[in-house]
């Protein structure tokens, strides 16, 4: 085994062994959110967050927004609601000043696709626990993947 280990490692081909696959974990933001808290009103991310995974509770009323921070190449953020959103909360994504959000998502209803080219995106009234944004910076924001019940959403209603 070591001898395929070393021949696979000497092709430029990392041998992933089962102790690395169990020390690989999923960071969330905000940090501590094995005790039950997230994200439930304005929030302004950093760049240590980038690589995380936001989880959104937009339970409670009212609408709220998320912003990202100054871009980096390479950057990556992905955003899921723990909960229903209330009847009555939208939650936006704020790319910042003079950048924009741009891709497809998941079309609604008879759209097949959504073309998205917005400062804002984000979850609407009533989205269901599991939507889920995610967003990579290539010098621009661009959707990675995107799926929502509802809609996704580019301004508050």
């Amino acid at each position: 085994m070591r001898r395929v280990q070393t021949l696979i490692n000497n092709n430029q081909n990392e041998f992933i062994t089962e102790v690395a696959l169990q020390n690989q974990k999923i960071a969330f933001s905000p940090d501590d959110a094995a005790t039950g808290t997230y994200v439930t009103g304005n929030t302004t991310l950093t760049n240590a967050d980038s690589g995380k995974v936001v989880l959104i509770n937009g339970a409670g009323e009212g609408n709220f927004t998320v912003t990202l921070p100054t871009a980096e190449l390479g950057m990556q953020f992905t955003f899921m609601l723990v909960s229903n959103n209330h009847a009555n909360t939208e939650v936006m994504i704020d790319a910042g000043s003079g950048v924009n959000i741009r891709g497809l998502s998941v079309g609604v209803g008879n759209a097949v696709y959504v073309n998205i080219n917005s400062r804002l995106l984000g979850f609407a009234d009533a989205e269901k626990r599991g939507a889920m944004i995610e967003l990579i910076y290539t010098g621009h924001w661009f959707i990675r993947h995107a799926n929502s019940a509802v809609a996704l959403v580019t301004s508050f209603s």
